[in-house]
């Protein structure tokens, strides 16, 4: 999901609202947002945030801490 124009700057908030809609975010009461290294989870964060979106939250250790403890539950395309 490309949030950025192609001199990084956020697209407009309609824009933002439209990519976010398939994963139901926006309707959501609270949204973590994690990625594989911390990068694009605080990009999605911002967007939301910027859409007024006030139940965001980041899980900073992201799929790194996650992944590699196999005590936590994790579902795949494949569960």
């Amino acid at each position: 999901m490309l949030l950025e124009d192609e001199n990084f700057a956020f697209k407009s908030a309609t824009d933002i609202a439209e990519a976010f809609r398939p994963s139901r975010a926006i309707d959501a009461p609270e949204v973590a947002n994690y990625c594989g290294g911390w990068i694009w989870a605080t990009t999605d964060l911002i967007a939301l945030a910027l859409l007024g979106h006030e139940g965001v939250q980041l899980y900073d250790a992201s799929m790194t801490e996650w992944g590699s403890d196999h005590s936590l539950p994790m579902e795949t395309a494949e569960s």
